[in-house]
């Protein structure tokens, strides 16, 4: 018995350093320094946080579908993602309430919603004009 609460005592203690470690990595990097001060600061400092992008982005065809913190990106491996299963769109929040930010379509295609996400949209392109025969 006192063998088993030596081993989970240690795996615990493992499991403890390898989440520090773990968290540290992530709030020294600038994109997530970043990403907590969207969340925590003021109107002011989220105002210099948010991107504005009218014209095409350089060598694609895109448009960037709305104004706001470019929070997390496409093949982003940061948490709750993983190298192994990355981010699979780009996160672009607002300083306004949900249903009140304009959002125009990044490209030709169409735009759902998830009933339950109350401020989330996914456009749809099906054909990827930089990778034919791939949908985004």
């Amino acid at each position: 018995m006192r063998k088993s609460w030596l081993i989970i005592s240690v795996a615990l203690i493992i499991l403890s350093c390898l989440f520090l470690s773990w968290f540290w990595r992530e709030y020294n990097d600038p994109r997530s320094r970043d990403f907590i001060r969207w969340w925590r600061d003021n109107a002011q400092e989220r105002e210099s946080l948010v991107t504005v992008q009218r014209e095409a982005c350089p060598a694609a065809p895109f448009i960037l579908p709305s104004d706001g913190y470019i929070g997390l990106l496409y093949n982003d491996p940061r948490g709750p993602y993983s190298a192994s299963s990355p981010h699979q769109g780009i996160d672009i929040f607002s300083d306004s309430e949900p249903g009140l930010t304009p959002v125009y379509a990044a490209y030709d295609g169409y735009v759902t919603r998830e009933p339950e996400w109350i401020s989330t949209i996914i456009m749809h392109v099906p054909e990827d004009p930089l990778n034919p025969g791939e949908q985004i």
